[in-house]
């Protein structure tokens, strides 16, 4: 049986086995009721451990942000090499309609 949290930070572990059921198939609200913890606080949980899995439980989800600023990243630089290659493309076609 979960130890049930008042009020104030909930930990990791907490959260998780919180989300866990809920995903396991527990009601919203016997989870809020067992829990003493709004349906509210459980929907972003368990959207949260969906998108970014356990760590992104912790209570400053810096990591969430830091994966979604590395995401951009990506698509930036995938963007670049695209347009670089298409610059080089349309160079070696205008230099082969001057032939």
């Amino acid at each position: 049986m979960a130890i049930v949290k008042k009020r104030g930070r909930k930990s990791l572990n907490y959260k998780t086995d919180i989300v866990l059921e809920r995903l396991r198939g527990e009601s919203l609200e016997e989870l809020s009721r067992k829990y003493k913890v709004t349906i509210h606080e459980i929907e972003e949980w368990v959207e949260r451990f969906i998108n970014g899995g356990k760590v992104s439980l912790k209570s400053k989800p810096q990591t969430i942000e830091d994966y979604e600023l590395t995401q951009a990243k990506n698509i930036i630089a995938d963007q670049a090499i695209t347009i670089d290659i298409l610059k080089k493309r349309n160079l070696l076609i205008d230099k082969l309609k001057k032939k």
